[in-house]
């Protein structure tokens, strides 16, 4: 029941900043969603442990938005850097990157960071395994996933224990 509550303050909260200034109608809805929230997803961050009840597990999660924003800013900017300059060369590869992280949320979460990331796109994964495949545009992409994804692995296994 702690968890649900926890995720239904958190999903509220996240709705109110979004819709800042609020009015009774925006605080009807932000309830509405974040008890669909509750309803729909809790089993999936739950399904483990108590995902909400360590304060340093926020910590961790503010820290790897703050990561994952400057990830999605830098691929951003090189993606419009490729199509200013299209003479950029660009030879696509599939690699194999290791994983340890073994919750599905996190695995779930790190393919989709990992697809905003530089030059990178999540294809599949092998959670039992501990493989995911991404596909790099270059080579500077190749070089850089694996140190990308242990950036991204390393503050994911503090939030998803």
């Amino acid at each position: 029941m702690k968890n649900k509550i926890a995720l239904f303050a958190g999903s509220f909260i996240v709705w109110a900043c979004l819709n800042w200034p609020l009015n009774a109608q925006d605080i009807i809805i932000g309830i509405l969603a974040a008890g669909a929230v509750v309803l729909l997803a809790c089993s999936i961050f739950t399904q483990e442990g108590s995902y909400f009840g360590s304060f340093s597990r926020y910590f961790w999660l503010i820290a790897y938005a703050l990561l994952l924003f400057r990830e999605s800013l830098r691929a951003s900017f090189d993606i419009a850097l490729r199509v200013i300059k299209p003479e950029i060369n660009i030879s696509p590869e599939i690699i194999e990157v290791k994983v340890k992280i073994k919750s599905e949320a996190g695995l779930a979460i790190l393919a989709n960071s990992l697809s905003m990331a530089k030059g990178m796109l999540c294809l599949d994964g092998n959670p039992d395994e501990g493989i995911l495949y991404i596909h790099c545009l270059d080579a500077q992409a190749k070089s850089k996933a694996h140190s990308v994804t242990k950036k991204f692995e390393k503050i994911l296994k503090k939030v998803f224990k």
